[in-house]
């Protein structure tokens, strides 16, 4: 099962197969049968608030992948409508209509493209920090720079 966190007010789950704390199973429990090892069966809808976690296994509708931390739903469990969905919050626009495997590639794709831009984005601030560091350093220096380092200084001020 799934691990789902609730990020928005609260999350409801109307039907399924939910896996609690003993805790969490104690305030809700007239809404569920315990099935075995913290599992239950939801009987009535139960809600959770933000910042709590559960186990899920059943159907996510529209309202609920708007409440609950969308990183943690393994895409296959979704339909189509729902991973166009999903990617549309992310930036990106999918058509439903086309086979689900190719919408969770072209996300996963996406995802993918998404994090080395970030990475490169993140390594550029790196070498512009060092950069910056250097050129500071160097003109501390004033007249007791080399001539080396004061080429250096040219070279990555140019």
């Amino acid at each position: 099962m799934p691990i789902l966190k609730v990020k928005g007010i609260v999350a409801r789950f109307a039907t399924g197969i939910i896996g609690l704390s003993e805790e969490q199973a104690a305030d809700r429990i007239q809404n569920l049968a315990l099935l075995e090892d913290g599992r239950y069966e939801i009987l009535r809808p139960i809600e959770f608030r933000a910042g709590e976690t559960v186990d899920y296994d059943g159907e996510v509708s529209p309202l609920l992948l708007e409440s609950v931390d969308l990183a943690e739903i393994p895409l296959e469990s979704l339909t189509s409508k729902e991973i166009a969905t999903l990617a549309k919050g992310e930036g990106l626009n999918l058509d439903a209509r086309k086979k689900k495997e190719d919408l969770i590639q072209a996300l996963l794709d996406f995802r993918a493209k998404k994090a080395g831009d970030a990475l490169l984005e993140a390594k550029a601030a790196e070498e512009q920090a060092a950069k910056d560091a250097r050129i500071t350093e160097l003109t501390a220096k004033g007249e007791s720079m080399t001539a080396e380092e004061a080429a250096e200084l040219l070279a990555l001020k140019g």
